[in-house]
């Protein structure tokens, strides 16, 4: 089999898993919205039987502006910006320079940006699953493999947990991967982030997160999001 057929093969499986990924967050969001329609109409019937009729009858109200993904990347950022209830456990150390590379392709943005909230908002709750959990020793692995009720979760193939042998023992391909860190974290300001989410699989800009636990907090550092990095592959 030709390199390039090995790649169109490689390719193929990763969209299959994608769409089988999708497809379950598609049966889920659909379960839930008709446990939530059920759940109301009890409600209204609970309120109806004790006589506030119009009150039972009362639309809901509009969901806030924000509660829909951010869809471009100065969204994105206002939103990690005034992160302080959303993202309260996350630390943002990143550059925003890279992060604009998203805006580069018009067409994807919109989704590159809508998985890098998810992927966050999926930090943010593993941080939180932890701090509701202390007894249990569950990495981000074992949590979106868990995907628990009531924390929000990404597919488990778009988490990369660490980075190929060849591009760890690169020197040059590991300097790339030495991003920001708050020095509580590390005296010196930088660290080394391996573990990182995928926004895309396709080639040419296909995005990535990185991020850094931090071993002695519930805290998630994010050192960049952007293009994807060199890799053996690229180099």
């Amino acid at each position: 089999m030709s390199e390039q057929a090995a790649q169109a093969s490689e390719r193929a499986q990763v969209l299959d898993l994608e769409l089988m990924a999708l497809t379950r967050e598609r049966d889920q969001h659909a379960q839930r919205a008709q446990a939530v329609e059920a759940e109301v109409q009890w409600l209204r019937l609970q309120i109806a039987a004790q006589g506030l009729h119009q009150l039972a009858a009362a639309p809901a109200p509009p969901p806030p502006a924000t509660a829909g993904p951010p869809r471009r990347v100065e969204e994105l950022l206002e939103r990690i910006t005034d992160r302080a209830a959303a993202l309260s456990h996350l630390v943002f150390s990143l550059e925003e320079g890279p992060v604009h590379d998203l805006t580069l392709d018009r067409a994807k943005e919109a989704v590159w940006v809508g998985r890098a909230w998810e992927a966050l908002q999926a930090l943010e709750d593993w941080c939180r699953y932890r701090e509701d959990h202390p007894e249990q020793a569950c990495s981000l692995h074992a949590y979106l493999s868990r995907a628990p009720d009531g924390y929000r979760t990404i597919p488990l193939h778009r988490l990369s947990p660490t980075e190929s042998e060849n591009v760890r023992n690169d020197g040059r391909l590991a300097a790339q991967r030495m991003f920001p860190v708050p020095t509580q974290v590390d005296p010196c300001g930088r660290a080394l982030m391996l573990a990182h989410i995928r926004l895309d699989t396709n080639y040419g800009i296909c995005p990535r997160l990185y991020f850094l636990p931090d071993p002695t907090t519930q805290a998630v550092t994010v050192g960049y999001l952007g293009r994807h990095l060199t890799n053996a592959r690229t180099s």
